[in-house]
């Protein structure tokens, strides 16, 4: 089977759409700047899949959750993610919360812990802010 980047297929898929509504600019078209968004969206969710991994795998290799100490590495070295409204501690009691009665972190209560970051940091727990620390954690 072919496996092609993911770059190359996202930009397969929106010169098509710009064909299709032959758009000579694909931000022309309200329907091709909504498909680009939940291309975008796709992409990006794989992405924080591949990050979340790679962080469980640290010490553990093939690990599918994240113990306290690779959220806590995780958290270290994403720049700009940590202020004086989300501290390290504040993300120790995230990663506690999260977790509920469990010792590990999944990727479904890590989506958890996400919405806690932003609610923390930001103010609320909006899709634009949740966004925000999935950019923080990817850059």
């Amino acid at each position: 089977m072919l496996r092609l980047p993911m770059p190359i297929i996202v930009g397969f898929l929106l010169s098509t759409i710009q064909w299709q509504l032959g758009k000579t600019d694909i931000c022309d078209s309200t329907f091709a700047r909504r498909v680009g968004h939940y291309i975008w969206r796709w992409v990006c969710q794989d992405a924080l899949k591949n990050r979340f991994l790679e962080y469980a795998a640290l010490g553990r290799p093939g690990a599918q959750d994240m113990t306290r100490l690779s959220f806590a590495k995780m958290c270290k070295d994403t720049k700009g993610l940590t202020d004086e409204k989300l501290t390290f501690i504040d993300l120790d009691i995230i990663f506690t919360r999260a977790i509920g009665g469990d010792k590990t972190l999944t990727f479904d209560t890590f989506q958890t812990a996400l919405k806690m970051m932003a609610k923390s940091k930001y103010g609320n727990d909006s899709d634009v802010n949740v966004q925000n620390i999935k950019d923080l954690i990817l850059a």
